[in-house]
């Protein structure tokens, strides 16, 4: 999610949706997620990452209240950030 932070965006979703700001490999890790940087992703976009967990019990419900809440909170996120990190696209 470029222009915002994983971390700001992963603490706005947790108490609603299972997300994590690294891979499960390195869980717990504040360093950008390996898998993006091997990726190609650039500085901008290993930070705003995020990883969504799924389980048996998941709904296409979940799935989409899940859209509607990371939607809502990427654009707060962004329209408090500063110009130069794409607050207010």
């Amino acid at each position: 999610f470029a222009g915002v932070d994983g971390e700001a965006l992963m603490t706005g979703l947790a108490d609603d949706v299972a997300v994590s700001s690294g891979s499960a490999c390195a869980s717990g890790s504040r360093e950008p997620s390996h898998v993006m940087t091997a990726l190609g992703a650039g500085a901008v976009e290993r930070w705003g990452a995020l990883r969504f967990g799924l389980g048996r019990g998941t709904t296409a419900d979940d799935i989409d209240a899940a859209v509607t809440h990371v939607t809502a909170c990427v654009a707060h996120l962004r329209a408090m950030a500063p110009a130069s990190v794409g607050g207010g696209r």
